[in-house]
C-alpha cells in the first residue's frame, strides 16, 4: 500500500481556538480527509470548519444530543470513514490530539506497516501548561507555545498515560471507553513504538487540568520522554 488513505476523525466542542491548527496539521502529514462531529458548540467552531472546507475535505456532522453516547458517536464516525471515504487508515482523534512522526509524513510511515496489523497502539504526550493570567485556571496551553510534555499522570506519576489507537478501516470497527479502544478490526494489534506519538494540548475548557510541574515530568531536552 504505497499511499494509504488516511481519515481522521474528530468529536469536539467549542474548540474554535485549535480546531484549524488540528486540521491543518494533520493535513499537511498526509490526512485526506476529516470527519468532524460537534457536539453542541456555541463558539465559532462550525463556521471555521466550513471555510477549511473549501481546501480540505471535511465531512461535518453536527451531534444536538446531550447524553453523553459518546461511543456510539466514535463508531458512527468508525465506520463512516471506512464506508464513506473509502479510507485505508483511521485516526480517531479529538481538538487537541496532534499526531506525529519524525519522518513527518504519517502516509509514509503507515505504509511500511505489515498487512498483518490491524490495530496500533499509539503513545499520548500530555503538554505541560505554562502560566497565562487570561485562561480559567491561570495557565493554558497550545501548540505555539508549549514544548514540554509529560506521559505520565499527576495523580500517579509511576502510571503511564493511556494509549490511543490508529486502525485500519472497517464497517465493523467498534470504539468503546473513550474511544481509546477499537474492536471489530480485523488483524493484529501492536504498539506503535516511540517514532508515532501524540502531542495532547488540553483546551481552556478543560477545567479540571491540574498544572504540572515541568522541572519533574518533562522528557529529555524538554522533548516529549
Amino acid at each position: 500500500m504505497l499511499r494509504p488513505k488516511i481519515t481522521m476523525t474528530l468529536l469536539v466542542r467549542n474548540a474554535a481556538d485549535i480546531i484549524a491548527d488540528t486540521i491543518r496539521f494533520h493535513h499537511a502529514l498526509g490526512v485526506d480527509s476529516f470527519i468532524v462531529m460537534d457536539n453542541l458548540s456555541t463558539d465559532t467552531t462550525a463556521e471555521i470548519l466550513r471555510d477549511l472546507s473549501q481546501d480540505i475535505e471535511i465531512d461535518y456532522l453536527f451531534q444536538p444530543r446531550e447524553d453523553g453516547r459518546q461511543c456510539d458517536w466514535l463508531t458512527e464516525m468508525a465506520q463512516r470513514a471506512a464506508t464513506e471515504h473509502q479510507a485505508d487508515w483511521v485516526i480517531n482523534s479529538t481538538a487537541g490530539e496532534f499526531w506525529t512522526h519524525p519522518s513527518g509524513s504519517l502516509k509514509s510511515y503507515l505504509s511500511g506497516i505489515s498487512p498483518a496489523v490491524g490495530t496500533l497502539r499509539v503513545k499520548k504526550y500530555d503538554a505541560i501548561l505554562v502560566e497565562d493570567a487570561t485562561a480559567p485556571q491561570g495557565a493554558a496551553c497550545h501548540p505555539a507555545k508549549s514544548t514540554v510534555f509529560a506521559n505520565e499522570t499527576p495523580e500517579n506519576a509511576d502510571r503511564p498515560r493511556d494509549e490511543n489507537c490508529i486502525h485500519r478501516a472497517s464497517d465493523t470497527a467498534n470504539l468503546t471507553g473513550d474511544g481509546q479502544e477499537v474492536t471489530g478490526v480485523p488483524g493484529e494489534k501492536i504498539k506503535a513504538g516511540d517514532g508515532l506519538r501524540i502531542l495532547h494540548f488540553p483546551q481552556s475548557s478543560d477545567q479540571d487540568r491540574p498544572v504540572l510541574d515541568p522541572g519533574t515530568t518533562a522528557g529529555p531536552g524538554g522533548k516529549p520522554g
